[in-house]
């Protein structure tokens, strides 16, 4: 028995051919896209985006536990080379310090124990928006 393909069979084939293909091509645009354009390092504490840092300058920043009471301890967040780490932090397991250097819009850091989490944002944010502690 031989399958025999009509011209619907084609059109459907061709259709998602170009489907596929357009379907990546917009994937790897909007991908470069973001990580072209990461400007700033959000710094959520508590639940509030406190700082917001230019990922285009190389700073550090400390945190306290006096000022967050939420910190098991200081902690240093560290911008270097267009890439963020979390650098010195008191918890547990210092996952926080172990997940490295970051430069993706995909990969936060999470800091549970300290309610800190470090997002890379791949656009402008206006300022209006942010409480500066």
């Amino acid at each position: 028995m031989e399958l025999k393909h009509n011209k619907h069979d084609v059109f459907v084939y061709v259709l998602s051919f170009i489907l596929i293909i357009g379907l990546l091509i917009v994937s790897n645009v909007v991908t470069n896209k973001a990580n072209g354009k990461i400007k700033y390092a959000i710094v959520t504490i508590e639940g509030k985006q406190r700082y917001k840092l230019n990922m285009n300058e190389d700073v550090e920043i400390v945190l306290r536990e006096d000022k967050y009471p939420s910190l098991l301890g200081e902690m240093i967040i560290e911008i270097k080379d267009k890439k963020v780490r979390v650098k010195k932090e008191e918890s547990p397991l210092h996952y926080c310090s172990l997940q490295g250097w970051v430069d993706s819009v995909a990969k936060p850091i999470v800091c549970l124990p300290n309610s800190v989490v470090v997002t890379i944002m791949g656009q402008e944010l206006p300022d209006n928006d942010w409480e500066m502690w």
